[in-house]
């Protein structure tokens, strides 16, 4: 005998079964994809800071390590002692005179890494080394002396991405230890 209904379909709680299961597996895989974005944007960030500041010592590294001693064959910069190559102003600032003869001020002034360059008895005159997007949270810098009197200038520095999203602050802890290739006595 031949029925008048099919069997052949789902019946609703099967479809209602159905559909949460797939409701769930998109909500996860949205959930997964998600956090792999966010992570990939953290990592960028992280690595665009860690460029800048390795650029930021790559500068300062050259210009530290060709530093001139201050005396009088040459014009003196007045806040550097006679006859030394490093001044610590503060933890934060030191001046030096230059290959080229400038008195050079590296500091740390409004969350960004500054420098001036200056003729000897001149006003200093600051522009920052680091993007707007980075700050710089932490500055230090220290006089190592050498045997044989080789002076030598430790750097430390802290720096984030200034996002305004807390998730991709990330601070970037870095240090170098940059010597003068010139020698005191």
């Amino acid at each position: 005998m031949l029925s008048c209904f099919n069997n052949k379909g789902f019946t609703l709680l099967e479809m209602v079964v159905a559909v949460g299961i797939f409701a769930i597996i998109v909500v996860s895989a949205t959930a997964i994809f998600q956090s792999v974005v966010e992570g990939q944007k953290r990592a960028i960030a992280a690595h665009n800071t860690q460029e800048n500041i390795q650029y930021i010592f790559e500068s300062i590294s050259k210009e530290i390590r060709n530093a001139k001693v201050n005396d009088d064959t040459l014009p003196a910069c007045p806040d550097i002692g006679a006859g030394k190559i490093f001044q610590l102003v503060s933890a934060s600032e030191i001046k030096f005179k230059n290959q080229a003869g400038q008195c050079v001020t590296y500091k740390l002034t409004g969350g960004a890494f500054a420098i001036s360059r200056v003729a000897p008895g001149s006003a200093d005159s600051f522009l920052p080394l680091t993007p707007n997007e980075l700050a710089v949270t932490n500055l230090a810098f220290s006089l190592k002396p050498a045997p044989a009197y080789q002076e030598a200038v430790a750097v430390v520095m802290t720096i984030e991405n200034n996002s305004p999203d807390s998730r991709f602050r990330t601070p970037i802890n870095m240090q170098t230890t940059v010597s003068s290739r010139y020698y005191v006595e």
